[in-house]
């Protein structure tokens, strides 16, 4: 009986683990998606003023720092309807920040 539990939590630990894995990449990706969206259409800045500034509050110990460069990155960037999408090499945790006018 307790050989089989163990083994029980060995087979649930994994999956628990991904599922935190995924929660916090989705998160990452959600926070770097709003600050990119918000510097680039509120505040007017370009790709390379949001990472030196937008982006730093991603640094530890809150993330562990802003996915990509403005150069280059797993990031999409939507001019004509202003949006922002953070983590397009993971589909499953990507997040679309969206700038809209009221």
């Amino acid at each position: 009986m307790g050989l089989a539990f163990i083994s029980f939590l060995g087979f649930i630990a994994p999956t628990l683990a991904d599922w935190q894995q995924a929660q916090r990449q989705t998160i990452v990706h959600g926070v770097q998606a709003v600050l990119m969206c918000n510097g680039l259409f509120t505040s007017h800045r370009s790709l390379t003023q949001v990472f030196d500034q937008e982006l730093k509050y991603l640094e530890p110990p809150r993330f562990d720092g802003a996915r990509a460069t403005a150069a280059t990155g797993p990031y999409q960037v939507n001019w004509a309807s202003r949006s922002v999408t953070v983590g397009t090499d993971a589909p499953g945790t990507a997040v679309t920040a969206i700038f809209v006018k009221v």
